[in-house]
C-alpha cells in the first residue's frame, strides 16, 4: 500500500522588494527554518535572484502553516493588492497574539 506522507510544517512569509526602476513587488516565500534568518538573507542580498536584484527588501508578515507549499502557491496566485491586505491582516494578528 502507498501511504500519503504528511507535509512538513513551516512558515510562509511576505515581503516587499524595491526594484532598480523604483517599482515595488510583493514577494511570497516559504521556509522551514527561522523566518528571521530567511528575511536577513533577503536583506543582505543572498535571498535568491528575485529579491537580490532589487535595491531593498522589507518584511511584511509571516505565518505558520501545516502545508506551507500549498499556502505559498495559493498566495502567489493572488494580485498584489490582495497580498498587501492579507499581509496587514497577518501583521495585526501577530501583534495581538504573538504567533511566531
Amino acid at each position: 500500500m502507498f501511504w500519503k506522507t504528511k507535509p512538513k510544517p513551516g512558515m510562509v512569509y511576505l515581503g516587499e522588494s524595491t526594484r532598480p526602476d523604483g517599482s515595488k513587488k510583493v514577494y511570497t516565500g516559504m521556509t522551514r527554518r527561522s523566518v528571521w534568518i530567511r528575511w536577513k538573507e533577503h536583506m543582505i542580498g543572498r535571498g535568491g535572484g528575485y529579491t537580490s536584484r532589487g535595491l531593498s527588501f522589507r518584511p511584511l508578515a509571516a505565518f505558520w502553516s501545516r502545508n506551507p507549499c500549498k499556502a505559498e502557491r495559493t498566495i502567489k496566485s493572488w494580485d498584489s493588492s490582495r497580498k498587501r491586505s492579507f499581509a496587514s491582516f497577518i501583521a495585526r494578528r501577530y501583534k495581538e497574539k504573538k504567533d511566531y
